[in-house]
């Protein structure tokens, strides 16, 4: 996620002075992973080569402190050798930041997110080594408020004695949580994690109990089984860098765990009717809570959604957004982040160097904030995650229809009618007898003659209100 902040330009000039082998040039991706692949090659050393405003912008989109004109303090911040500052306001007194694990009776779920974007930071870094896999084990056990050594009854890492081809042997796996049925398993940062499974699985089908959650890693890809579910097919495959948005995926990792508690799967891949909903359910939550301040609701709830989309489609630095809720959740100063931020789209004169760029338009003049309880936050979070550069617009006709209750909604006849619905009426009445004519036209005067009577046909709306027909082409 580090090196995606830098154009692909900068990325070749990288692979280009490592002298990496790059399937494709034309390819941001591929020069990442070209980097990430050479395990010979230190990250520290790459970042050695970014200039200060570059490693400036990752520390910015990595929600950490971009002061300091010495490069090496940079490059130690993005590794998290040392401690840093919030990125927008300083931590609670109360807290104390000489720990990456705050005590679980103030660690909420954006909290964890914080701790595991630093975690996956770190692990770029420090994927190699004969010991990477105990530390990867180790450090997110820690994110999950356990001690360095894992939880009291789990053992890690485990000695396992197993059957293979015939012989015993014993095999070692990063972690077995016997009373919880979970094992964790850190191979090679090069083997495929699908081959990997094939002989994994075979060591969990000799181990008493089958363990049900089995978490598998390259350092650069997780696949999350479910053996309850199914043995074959992982229930989540993400890119490590995505392992703070999935962090509802491993409640059984966490000190509060109730077994029977299904672990929950929201797709942030793209923006869903799911998202949309958890949208929806922030504005109606903030105008109950507000019911004198609908206009300013209504501001904050369009801001965020702005933020959301510029952050995805490259206005922001990437992650920018959830990164600042993840660390507002973590240091209790939400608030005042937001503030900050809106604040900063909306002035045009800023010192460089400057991550976030100015917003004109108006929306941002006069910039809302409000506060944010436990579930607001929770739900603006999950939909922060999302991927809304390719946003469907009929997303943003769920929002409308699901920000009002179903009593506004009968008193204004307001109702998003979805896409495919529109079109079992419009597509046989209208799209289709259409397309049929101008298909049916051989000669240029037809299709002339076929233009104009486009350009003089109406289609009437019956008002459901007024009982009177709107006339629209």
């Amino acid at each position: 996620m580090v090196l995606k902040q830098l154009p692909r330009d900068r990325l070749s000039e990288l692979t280009s002075h490592f002298e990496l082998q790059v399937p494709d040039r034309r390819s941001i991706d591929a020069h990442v992973d070209a980097i990430v692949r050479k395990r010979s090659l230190d990250f520290r050393e790459v970042l050695e080569q970014l200039k200060r405003d570059e490693l400036q912008d990752v520390c910015a989109a990595l929600g950490l402190g971009t002061r300091g004109r010495e490069k090496a303090k940079l490059v130690d911040r993005i590794l998290g050798v040392k401690e840093d500052e919030p990125a927008v306001g300083p931590a609670p007194d109360h807290e104390s930041r000489s720990s990456d694990v705050p005590p679980p009776s103030v660690r909420g779920e954006g909290a964890l997110k914080s701790l595991l974007r630093r975690f996956v930071v770190k692990t770029a870094a420090e994927y190699l080594g004969r010991d990477a896999p105990e530390k990867f084990t180790s450090r997110l056990m820690e994110c999950f408020g356990w001690p360095a050594a894992g939880p009291p009854d789990a053992e890690m890492p485990a000695s396992l004695s197993v059957v293979h081809a015939g012989e015993r042997k014993t095999r070692e796996v990063g972690l077995l949580w016997k009373t919880r049925r979970v094992l964790i398993e850190v191979v090679k940062h090069d083997v495929m994690l699908d081959y990997a499974w094939k002989e994994l699985l075979g060591v969990c089908l000799q181990i008493d109990p089958v363990p049900q959650y089995v978490v598998l890693t390259n350092q650069r890809e997780l696949h999350l089984y479910d053996l309850a579910r199914n043995r074959e097919t992982p229930r989540l495959a993400i890119a490590l860098d995505d392992l703070p948005k999935y962090s509802e995926a491993f409640p059984f990792l966490g000190p509060s765990w109730v077994p029977g508690t299904t672990p929950t799967i929201i797709n942030v891949s793209k923006v869903s009717a799911d998202v949309a909903g958890l949208v929806a359910k922030l504005y109606r939550s903030l105008k109950e809570q507000h019911p004198k301040r609908e206009a300013e609701v209504v501001q904050f709830t369009l801001q965020c959604i702005l933020t959301m989309f510029a952050e995805d489609i490259g206005l922001l630095p990437q992650q920018y957004f959830s990164t600042l809720l993840y660390d507002g959740a973590r240091y209790r100063d939400v608030e005042k982040r937001l503030e900050q931020l809106f604040r900063l789209m909306a002035t045009r004169d800023v010192g460089e160097p400057r991550a976030v760029p100015h917003f004109n338009g108006g929306l941002f003049t006069n910039p809302v904030t409000l506060p944010l309880g436990d579930a607001q936050l929770k739900a603006l979070t999950k939909a922060s995650e999302a991927n809304w550069k390719y946003v469907d617009p009929h997303i943003f006709g769920s929002v409308f229809q699901g920000i009002m209750n179903a009593d506004e909604r009968h008193k204004t006849g307001a109702h998003y009618t979805a896409h495919d619905d529109i079109m079992r009426v419009v597509g046989p009445t209208i799209v289709e007898p259409w397309r049929k004519r101008i298909g049916d036209a051989k000669t240029l005067a037809e299709l002339l003659d076929v233009r104009k009577a486009l350009l003089r046909f109406r289609v009437l709306d019956p008002d459901r209100k007024s009982t009177r027909l709107n006339s629209s082409h």
